[in-house]
């Protein structure tokens, strides 16, 4: 009863949450769904507005997050990089889920010229990015996988690849994207999950479960909270 209580708050709050405020230890829970959508992307896209991008690496939720926001610039893009592990995540959350003194979040920025810019973009394409997102595509937080939306010439989309699914290891534009990463922490090297083995890691940690799921529909990146 106490889940489907929660879960109904979620889905509420979810409908008016700011993506502009993700770091909000209030709201961040809910509006990281649609950051990690990239539903602000979508609303502000327009023809005449500048390329933006945004990349996700999940890779075991409670474990480590790395975001890469780009955006089209006159001499070539601008990349905002963002980068939590241990129990200080890209983007906190409430509900009093513990966070530890030992956790690390780091931020860093890096001007990328034209020709990094556009290796990047041209390479993102090349992986797939522009092909239709696999429908019913299940991004499970305990899980390994990359989280890709963007608006350019005025249109909206979104692809994802979860790990040992199809195309997740023959894509290169994750090396392009570490190499401008300058927050010092190393990509968690992905691994078969399952959620047995992700609590069976958690032995003796008793905190709320953290798990969600989030589902690909028509293109999209559904709007699902599915608490284990």
């Amino acid at each position: 009863m106490k889940r489907v209580a929660l879960l109904g708050i979620a889905l509420a709050l979810a409908a008016c949450a700011d993506t502009s405020r993700v770091n909000n230890p209030v709201v961040g829970r809910f509006s990281y769904f649609q950051y990690l959508a990239g539903q602000d992307i979508k609303s502000a896209c327009a023809a005449d507005a500048p390329a933006r991008y945004r990349f996700v690496y999940n890779t075991v939720f409670d474990e480590q997050v790395r975001s890469y926001d780009l955006i089209q610039t006159e001499d070539g893009g601008k990349l905002n990089v963002t980068v939590g592990n241990s129990e200080i995540r890209v983007f906190e959350f409430p509900l009093s889920w513990p966070i530890r003194p030992e956790g690390i979040k780091r931020q860093a920025e890096a001007n990328l010229s034209r020709a990094d810019y556009l290796a990047l973009i041209r390479q993102v394409e090349a992986d797939g990015f522009g092909a239709p997102a696999p429908e019913g595509l299940r991004l499970q937080s305990y899980d390994f996988y990359w989280a890709v939306s963007a608006c350019a010439g005025g249109k909206f989309h979104f692809n994802a690849w979860v790990n040992q699914t199809p195309g997740f290891a023959a894509l290169r534009f994750p090396q392009l994207l570490f190499s401008h990463d300058t927050t010092s922490l190393p990509p968690a090297k992905p691994f078969a999950n399952t959620y047995g083995a992700y609590i069976s890691r958690r032995t003796g940690d008793n905190g709320p479960d953290r798990n969600f799921e989030m589902v690909v529909r028509n293109g999209e990146l559904g709007n699902i909270l599915t608490p284990f």
